[in-house]
């Protein structure tokens, strides 16, 4: 397991399976949960959650209440977690992943981690300073629409 389990924003850059101090640290602050992804990668769900967050902080009230709406679909699907798994919180995964030893990727493979956006209050600033000005929020309404319909399937 690598020194960093987390990438510059603070969010999981390695296989969820790999990543036990990062869960466990994101369980104990309950910053996250682990949601069913529905084959979106943990890359691809880190992205679109740092655009949710860029759009709730600078967005226009439609925006907002779509990135919202966006953020609690995606956060309604811990519940199938919680069904499969008896917990979504990432704590609890940490044990149960290491004693599956090399099943570990395949007991994993679906899980994703989707934080709370509190976790990366100081960040977003930043985040819309050295990678988002040059998406303008009018590309949300492409993005919104991509992954709705995505997640209708």
């Amino acid at each position: 397991m690598s020194q960093l389990d987390h990438d510059e924003f603070g969010m999981l850059a390695v296989p969820l399976f790999a990543g036990a101090r990062h869960l466990d640290a994101v369980g104990k602050a309950k910053h996250g949960v682990l949601i069913e992804a529905g084959g979106l990668p943990q890359a691809e769900l880190n992205h679109l959650q740092r655009t949710i967050a860029v759009v709730l902080e600078c967005g226009d009230d439609s925006q907002r209440a779509q990135a919202k709406a966006l953020l609690q679909h995606l956060a309604s699907r811990c519940e199938i977690v919680i069904d499969s798994w008896g917990s979504a919180n990432p704590s609890d995964f940490v044990r149960p992943l290491a004693e599956t030893g090399e099943r570990a990727a395949e007991a994993s493979a679906g899980l994703a981690l989707l934080y709370r956006p509190a976790r990366f209050g100081a960040k977003i600033k930043q985040w819309i300073d050295a990678h988002y000005r040059s998406l303008p929020l009018e590309i949300w309404n492409d993005i919104y629409a991509r992954v709705t319909a995505r997640a209708a399937r």
